[in-house]
């Protein structure tokens, strides 16, 4: 079966997804790779992918789930029997329900899922006070991900359709844990260090951020993702609220043992 397209499906705000699908996808050769970024407002479209093309989906997993923003933008990618790979990429705690519910919900629109990985980001809470996977992907990461992508390119040709592969198995539960819900918080705003200069804006994947006579973050549609932290140039927004700083401290102890990607394949 000869893969000629591979479309990289995330949704990646601090931009962790995209590397770990560019990584992988760089292990196929003589494809064309087609980026389809679904991480902010204005990338919401639905698109139809062709059967004999190939699908590789990504998302941040949060709180053991896939991120619930992510979640509705996959609904909007579609086909009618294209092979499909899936990845979850967590901050090194773990990834529970994550890969299985990013599974169903690939195979509920179409998608045959043959491949499967889990790995590693650094955490979008991460810094330098509570360091939690930094650096990930690291160049061990990217080494087993380019490994992996040519894996599954070797593993596809040696079938003749696709109705001769068999659908992935991956762990987790059915029903899934418990997502998370709304944080009652948001990382907050230095007005005396603020410079208005908007990068922030552009980076938030739900278009929480305005800027008026100063910047405002909506606490009702904020996921909490830190991409407009991490995209300050000011240093000027920064999580302040006790019960995420508490998290942070948990997650960076809890973390602190390097975990490694985990790959599944039929």
């Amino acid at each position: 079966m000869e893969i000629k397209k591979v479309h990289l499906i995330y949704f990646s705000p601090t931009r962790t997804t995209k590397q770990v699908l560019h990584h992988l996808a760089s292990g196929f050769s003589g494809v064309e790779v087609i980026p389809v970024d679904i991480t902010y407002p204005h990338n919401d479209f639905v698109l139809d992918i062709p059967a004999g093309e190939l699908a590789i989906f990504g998302a941040p997993v949060y709180g053991g789930r896939i991120a619930r923003v992510a979640v509705e933008r996959l609904k909007n990618i579609r086909t009618t029997g294209a092979p499909a790979i899936i990845a979850a990429v967590y901050g090194n705690r773990e990834f529970e329900d994550a890969l299985i519910e990013l599974k169903d919900l690939v195979e509920a629109h179409g998608f045959k899922p043959l491949a499967a990985c889990t790995f590693i980001g650094e955490h979008s809470f991460s810094e330098q006070t509570a360091l939690i996977a930094p650096g990930r992907p690291d160049a061990e990461d990217i080494k087993t991900a380019k490994q992996y992508g040519m894996t599954i390119q070797n593993h596809l040709q040696k079938a003749n359709a696709l109705s001769e592969m068999v659908t992935i198995e991956v762990p987790g539960n059915v029903p899934y844990k418990k997502g998370v819900g709304s944080i009652p918080f948001t990382p907050e705003i230095d007005d005396l260090i603020c410079t208005q200069c908007g990068e922030c804006l552009p980076v938030c994947p739900t278009g929480a951020i305005t800027l008026t006579d100063s910047v405002k973050i909506d606490m009702d549609t904020c996921i909490f993702c830190c991409s407009c932290k991490k995209s300050c140039p000011e240093t000027a927004i920064a999580i302040t609220a006790p019960p995420i700083r508490e998290k942070m401290k948990f997650l960076s102890h809890k973390s602190m043992g390097r975990k490694e990607p985990q790959l599944f394949l039929a």
